[in-house]
């Protein structure tokens, strides 16, 4: 019987031996793990609202410097991708990467001042402002990728800024002026928070605003002229704000304070408040309210 298997075997590796391979799947179906080059330029920063129009600064060393680029499956919202570039770097402005077929939400966020905002690491991705905070630009951009990407972006600003400019000659024991901005009937309901999916100043317990302790120049003591800078989140806007400022002594001592109510905010405008912090305030004066018209066509004035 062996006899005849030995033929019948030599048959069928013949047949087999013959067959030709089954062809490959097409690239990008079936699970695929092609990749296709998605790059992406930011051109310019949205600065000036006016109307509804923006006028763009296309240098990029002036308004940031560092870049964050985050990409996120467009229907899990999981970071699929991320790249930070400073100033200096060789390709800043620019991002180069890969992803397979799908749909992403594509954010990149500009920060100027590195000191004063910071890439989150808990709870949700995020920029979140610290200390005097910056001036922060962002874009987000829903993609579909089935083959390469070149886009250019240009950044909008996602901030407030807050200038104090308060009269009278400093006290000689003056060495820090303490700002807080909150809500009087929820002190941690302002959040410091830009969710990068969203563009939106999400709500954390784990981001709000603390006081900002700014250290008074020594050659400001006994004069006049301190002004002091801030930043606060805000993507879309108005938001109301109540302002503390305290003065404080080296002693950490409480030496003068000053409450603001109802401080209005808008996007990409800055609120300017002057008024007397340190000597007697006149019967006429006060602090004023208003936002810079530089930054936008709404002046609001608050007298109090």
């Amino acid at each position: 019987m062996k006899k005849h298997y030995l033929p019948l075997l030599a048959i069928l590796l013949a047949v087999f031996a013959c067959q030709k391979p089954s062809s490959n799947p097409s690239p990008g179906a079936g699970g695929s793990t092609q990749k296709f080059a998605v790059n992406f330029k930011v051109t310019g920063f949205s600065q000036v609202i006016v109307g509804n129009a923006r006028s763009a600064d296309t240098s990029v060393l002036q308004n940031a410097q560092k870049l964050i680029y985050v990409v996120f499956d467009a229907n899990t919202k999981a970071v699929v991708s991320e790249q930070a570039s400073i100033a200096g770097d060789t390709t800043f402005g620019e991002f180069r990467d890969s992803l397979p077929v799908g749909r992403y939400v594509v954010t990149v966020t500009g920060i100027k001042d590195t000191t004063g905002a910071y890439r989150t690491t808990i709870d949700f991705p995020g920029v979140a402002l610290t200390q005097q905070g910056s001036d922060v630009f962002y874009k987000r951009a829903i993609i579909s990728v089935n083959n390469s990407v070149d886009a250019n972006m240009v950044l909008d600003r996602v901030v407030s800024k807050l200038v104090y400019q308060f009269k009278g000659r400093v006290p000689f024991n003056a060495k820090t002026v303490s700002i807080w901005p909150y809500i009087v009937e929820d002190p941690y309901a302002l959040s410091s928070l830009l969710d990068l999916y969203s563009g939106t100043n999400m709500m954390s317990q784990h981001f709000t605003y603390g006081p900002y302790d700014y250290p008074v120049p020594d050659s400001l003591v006994g004069r006049e002229g301190l002004t002091v800078t801030t930043y606060m989140m805000n993507p879309s806007g108005p938001i109301s704000a109540d302002i503390t400022i305290t003065v404080k002594d080296a002693a950490n001592t409480m030496i003068g304070a000053r409450g603001i109510n109802s401080v209005i905010l808008k996007n990409n405008q800055t609120t300017l408040l002057s008024g007397y912090l340190f000597d007697s305030i006149p019967a006429s004066g006060g602090v004023q309210v208003k936002v810079n018209p530089n930054w936008g066509i709404d002046t609001i004035k608050v007298d109090f």
